[in-house]
């Protein structure tokens, strides 16, 4: 028995065989695999009568009637014959009039958000049914922290928010920005050259150190010129780090 109703195409990746396929172009051989030619081969019937026909097939894709290669499973549009026979594509080749079948690729998602400042990691699963595999993606116990936050990897809860005039790239831990050090877990300004003691500017202030993350490693950078009590001198410009500060 035909079926009398057309059934509506799903633009997007079926995620089981049981699902109109969506329209993939010939040429997009990395979103398909198990490809399934059906041949190019028209015949000048109405949609009505193609319908009806148990040997062709309407192909929406371009309005004709077509006649696969192999039709040992009837079916009233093409797509649909692909959906009856277990694939999860129908692809068609415009250029040749080509048109088949193919099981469609659904990608690993891996890292996706669970919750504020937290991603969890999600692995493809697929079972056996017929042409195609059924794919399902799967939700492991597996966390890490997401951009802007750290904390420890596998705990849903553990991922705080990253400090100011810090870094975190998702990772356990943060780093302080150009000019900061770590203090606990916050990052304070590295000493600029008065409060560090090491001499002023002409203006009597202090100069920005660079460098940080830790506090022996605020720098004032090489050729800097400074001033104190003894006179005038200019940090050495051989030095790749400048002057580090000494706690």
């Amino acid at each position: 028995m035909k079926k009398l109703a057309i059934l509506p195409l799903i633009l997007a990746y079926a995620t089981s065989a049981h699902a109109t396929p969506p329209y993939l172009d010939k040429s997009e051989t990395t979103r398909y695999t198990n490809y399934m030619s059906l041949g190019s081969q028209t015949i000048n019937y109405s949609e009505s009568d193609c319908k009806s026909n148990i040997d062709t097939c309407w192909r929406d894709d371009i309005g004709k009637c077509a006649v696969p290669s192999d039709n040992s499973y009837s079916s009233d549009t093409c797509a649909n014959l692909c959906e009856h026979r277990e694939y999860t594509a129908y692809i068609i080749d415009s250029p040749t009039g080509e048109f088949g079948c193919a099981c469609a690729k659904v990608a690993n998602l891996g890292w996706l958000p669970y919750k504020t400042g937290v991603l969890r990691y999600y692995e493809v699963k697929t079972s056996s049914i017929s042409q195609c595999s059924q794919i399902t993606n799967v939700a492991t116990n597996k966390y890490k922290c997401d951009k802007g936050y750290y904390g420890p990897n596998n705990d849903p809860n553990g991922c705080k928010v990253c400090p100011a005039n810090a870094t975190c790239n998702g990772g356990t831990s943060f780093y302080c920005d150009n000019g900061y050090y770590r203090n606990g877990n916050a990052c304070t300004i590295c000493p600029d050259s008065k409060t560090g003691g090491l001499g002023w500017d002409a203006n009597g202030k202090g100069v920005a150190a660079v460098g940080g993350d830790e506090l022996s490693w605020c720098a004032i950078a090489p050729g800097t010129t400074l001033r104190d009590a003894t006179g005038t001198f200019t940090i050495d410009n051989n030095s790749v780090d400048g002057c580090e500060y000494t706690p």
